[in-house]
């Protein structure tokens, strides 16, 4: 299982809104951040599915609305 290191995460959610990473709370996401409309959360999923060599269903997708929950749903994810 791999641990998530959650600086990693943070530089390719940033990476993907080109934005810099210190930028990127816990609450950012869809809605709070402007360049993370759905195109782009579809882009950090993808990426951070092949990050971690992880899954995610479409529930799982649809219920990450922020960094944390990106976090938590892939913690959840790799503890499977």
């Amino acid at each position: 299982m791999k641990a998530i290191n959650v600086d990693q995460l943070r530089e390719i959610v940033a990476d993907i809104l080109d934005l810099d990473p210190e930028q990127l709370t816990s609450e950012s996401g869809p809605g709070r951040v402007d360049k993370w409309d759905s195109l782009a959360h579809l882009s950090i999923i993808t990426a951070v599915e092949g990050a971690y060599g992880v899954k995610f269903d479409m529930a799982e997708i649809e219920r990450i609305n922020s960094f944390d929950a990106l976090v938590k749903a892939l913690a959840a994810r790799l503890a499977a």
